[in-house]
């Protein structure tokens, strides 16, 4: 049933499969739940969201702390949030400092 397949994309978005929501159907790209699974495990997955999702900022957040990038696919309004932005700041400065420590 519905229900069952969206708690075992839910799981294994989870455990670190969340790129594969590029393979998944429109309607699970289109579901928040699905969606901020995916976006826990991987960032990069945000441009194959629905454009909807792309506005939402709990969502870009999450996908900021795995893909810095994340942020061009982000709504104009959100690219210039206070939230935003220091979220991608962090997320670069954390990767230098993994970088200067190896």
């Amino acid at each position: 049933t519905w229900s069952k397949e969206r708690r075992k994309l839910i799981d294994k978005f989870r455990v670190g499969s969340g790129c594969e929501l590029r393979n998944c159907e429109d309607c699970w790209r289109c579901d928040r739940d699905v969606v901020l699974a995916a976006m826990a495990s991987c960032g990069t997955a945000i441009e194959f969201l629905a454009e909807p999702l792309r506005a939402d900022k709990e969502i870009l957040l999450l996908a900021l702390k795995t893909n810095r990038r994340a942020i061009a696919c982000a709504s104009a309004e959100l690219k210039n949030d206070p939230d935003i932005i220091a979220a991608s700041k962090r997320v670069d400065d954390s990767f230098f400092e993994v970088i200067l420590l190896s």
